[in-house]
């Protein structure tokens, strides 16, 4: 009996050692990836300060963390950062990593980032890195034989599930002199990605929207929250809202619609209504800042809200719009004041 507790500890111990010494032979095989991912497709400085695996956190898969992502570019003298990620984490499939046809990553995190879209005063911005097709399309011709071969030889990636915590987006367009802030953007997208058809579960929440146009403010400190499933086509890139709850600070929205993603325009035929029609419930969009200001105000009466876009959108081409919106015999009464206001609209 004394021997077998010996073998069965002798077993163990070679497991634990063979899951902290499987990481170090795939490190390499990762930044390898990595970096050749990132020069096919951006043209832009990639800096990852260190990458850490581990066979423990989500066994069987493969842990990576990667610290300190950072995309930039040389810009005037400057170096223009676009986008900062403290912690990347990805669970990915070590059966498909070691086959390495088709690279299955589980999950992926990035927590507490900053991205930062600018555009500058002649109108350049710094998040077109992507590498022009046209540059592939010249090599294409040029030397088919050897292309085939790279596309034949090139690792597949697939992803299921991915969620952003915290990301803080900050938007400059230094040309229209709009500017866009959300201080906190949390997100969990959950999917078979790898799957032609699919149905995507959709989480969005952002705290604390700013939009401002020139000197005029158009939104400020405001809340949205989605929530929906979407069927989605990702071969032709077709997505179809089938159940959805949307919200802006507290009032309450639906969604439905489909929306075709093609090259160069985007078809949609979206339609956009507020289910609760008391009059109370446009209080809602009133910045959470001056809510104190409204405390104890009663209202009655209902509005109508309706948003609809249908057709199609490419450069200098916008879809068909119709909003309607309508307040009926809406009344407001202060506390304060002796008077009600009656009859808005």
């Amino acid at each position: 009996m004394k021997k077998v507790f010996i073998t069965l500890a002798i077993i163990i111990v070679l497991i634990i050692v063979t899951l902290m010494v499987i990481p170090v032979f795939f490190k390499s095989d990762i930044l390898r990836l990595i970096e050749e991912k990132s020069s096919k497709y951006i043209q832009a400085e990639l800096a990852i300060g260190d990458v850490h695996l581990s066979m423990f956190k989500n066994f069987p898969n493969l842990s990576v963390s990667l610290d300190n992502v950072v995309i930039s570019k040389e810009e005037t003298n400057t170096r223009d950062t676009l986008i900062n990620i403290p912690l990347f984490e990805a669970s990915v499939n070590l059966r498909s990593l070691i086959s390495g046809k088709e690279i299955i990553i589980n999950n992926i995190l990035l927590k507490d980032c900053d991205f930062m879209p600018k555009v500058n005063a002649e109108g350049k911005a710094n998040w077109d890195i992507m590498v022009p097709s046209d540059t592939t399309e010249v090599k294409t011709e040029e030397t088919p034989v050897e292309t085939t071969e790279e596309s034949s030889s090139e690792t597949a990636i697939a992803f299921n599930n991915i969620e952003v915590r915290n990301l803080m987006l900050n938007y400059q367009d230094e040309q229209a002199l709009t500017f866009a802030r959300v201080d906190a953007v949390n997100m969990a997208l959950q999917g078979n990605f790898s799957e032609t058809n699919t149905i995507l579960n959709v989480l969005l929440e952002l705290k604390n929207i700013y939009l401002r146009q020139g000197k005029s403010v158009w939104v400020n400190n405001t809340d949205f929250n989605w929530q929906a499933e979407i069927g989605a086509n990702l071969k032709e890139l077709q997505f179809n809202i089938k159940k959805n709850d949307m919200s802006l600070n507290d009032l309450k929205l639906d969604l439905t619609g489909n929306i075709d993603i093609d090259d160069d325009k985007y078809t949609m035929d979206l339609n956009l209504n507020a289910p609760d029609t008391k009059f109370e419930s446009l209080l809602a969009l009133i910045p959470k800042d001056f809510q104190k200001e409204i405390e104890g105000v009663k209202t009655s009466g209902e509005f109508q809200l309706s948003l609809s876009a249908k057709g199609e959108y490419y450069e200098n081409h916008l879809p068909a719009f119709d909003l309607r919106f309508n307040i009926l015999n809406a009344n407001l009464k202060y506390p304060d004041l002796p008077n009600r206001l009656k009859k808005s609209i």
